[in-house]
């Protein structure tokens, strides 16, 4: 199998990369830990200071080689720690940030926080919680990125009978209009330091994509992008992040449009590559393939590419405080 996997990585398990302070503290309950005391090794250190959005896409990230995803956390749909993790804390991003990462990934997932359409309101008190961790990774010299990910049924490529249809589609793209605006809105005066991603991974299956799928995609990115820039306060001029369909690197080869976008070299591409699967998500040897290391992740960099998903190494972790 062929790889796309070409960025250099450190392929140890994240926390081997953490200074033993660091790594004491994701095994140990908070509790035990004496977060918030002044002896506390993982306490913040002053934020350095982000960019005033003069830089290109382009330029951002030949500075921000390398980040972390926060996955299992604020984009569980039954909670925050019901796959396992504990929440995220002030201390964890600042480890993450020690570890030599200077941005973090948030994925989100809104749909257990939504109204009734048709304005899909969402919960105050869940934007204030994700506003919460962005701050905690700003405050450790983090820059960040949030998205829509894990938004189950609502936002599907077909309707409830199995079908294609434009009225699904208007049904989705409205939803997704009126939850990406609120959104948009509420983070529109953070700094350069926070990027939004329009979605995660959205398909209808691994098979060969039906190419009105891919243009589905396609359409959802280019609405996110006007729409962001419509919004409002530092939005005119944010680093926004489009996925081809499924994030995939081949079909994105084939189908992705790059929208069009009103503020001048502010978009960056987003692909995943788990290439081999069984090493790169499971793992596991290879039969007959010599792998010089363990480890897990890469991506390739195209318009450019955010380097991210570096947590998959901690799917081999399952104690109680790990971050999986």
């Amino acid at each position: 199998m062929k790889s796309h996997c070409r960025l250099p990585i450190d392929h140890r398990p994240f926390r081997e990369r953490l200074p033993r302070t660091s790594r004491k503290f994701l095994l140990t309950p908070p509790a035990a830990r004496g977060i918030g005391k002044p002896s506390d090794p993982l306490r913040a250190t002053p934020a350095p200071s982000f960019g005033d959005f003069t830089r290109t896409s382009p330029e951002l990230f030949a500075k921000l080689r390398l980040g972390w995803n926060l996955g299992n956390s604020l984009d569980v749909p039954n909670g925050e720690t019901a796959w396992g993790n504990p929440m995220a804390t002030p201390e964890l991003l600042v480890a993450v940030a020690k570890a030599g990462f200077n941005l973090v990934r948030i994925p989100v997932t809104w749909a257990q926080h939504l109204g009734p359409a048709p304005s899909y309101a969402i919960d105050p008190d869940w934007l204030a919680r994700v506003e919460e961790v962005v701050g905690y990774a700003r405050s450790a010299g983090l820059y960040s990125i949030i998205n829509s990910h894990h938004e189950g049924g609502w936002l599907s490529l077909k309707d409830a009978n199995g079908n294609t249809t434009q009225e699904n589609n208007a049904l989705v793209r409205a939803q997704f209009v009126a939850v990406w605006t609120q959104i948009a809105k509420y983070f529109a005066n953070q700094g350069e330091e926070l990027m939004f991603e329009s979605v995660n991974e959205v398909h209808d299956g691994y098979g060969k994509a039906d190419p009105r799928h891919i243009e589905i995609v396609n359409d959802l990115d280019q609405a996110f992008v006007n729409l962001v820039r419509a919004s409002g306060g530092n939005n005119g001029r944010r680093h926004l992040i489009v996925p081809g369909y499924n994030t995939n690197i081949d079909e994105t080869l084939k189908g992705f449009k790059l929208p069009t976008d009103s503020a001048k070299n502010r978009l960056i591409l987003s692909v995943h590559c788990y290439d081999p699967y069984l090493y790169a998500l499971m793992g596991r040897r290879i039969p007959g393939v010599v792998l010089r290391r363990t480890g897990m992740i890469g991506v390739r960099r195209l318009h450019p590419v955010s380097v991210r998903q570096a947590q998959i190494a901690l799917r081999r972790s399952r104690g109680p405080g790990a971050y999986r």
